[in-house]
């Protein structure tokens, strides 16, 4: 449980704070004027309009660090000496690297 919450917290806390960047730009009474001034709800607002907008990035960002992951994998399979695919990527690494 551990291991898996030391791998998500960083992709949690960029995913939060990118949300939060796009949500408060979203919500902005200049963007979201026009869906209130048509006679939507602050809920309606929020999930039709700034949900949308505020995904598509979040979405993004988050396909890019998995690229991330591997590295981190492997050294928090390290520190807690937990076998995985951390460990074989190690290894492989090191069996291509000493022929």
């Amino acid at each position: 449980m551990l291991p898996a919450f030391t791998l998500s917290l960083f992709q949690m806390t960029l995913c939060c704070a990118w949300c939060a960047r796009r949500c408060w730009r979203c919500c902005a009474p200049t963007t979201s004027s026009s869906a209130r001034a048509r006679g939507l709800t602050n809920r309606a607002v929020h999930f039709r309009h700034a949900l949308k907008n505020t995904l598509l990035p979040v979405i993004t960002v988050s396909a890019s660090q998995v690229g991330g992951l591997i590295p981190s994998r492997s050294i928090t399979e390290t520190v807690f000496q937990w076998p995985g695919m951390g460990q074989l990527f190690i290894q492989s690494v090191q069996f291509a690297t000493s022929r």
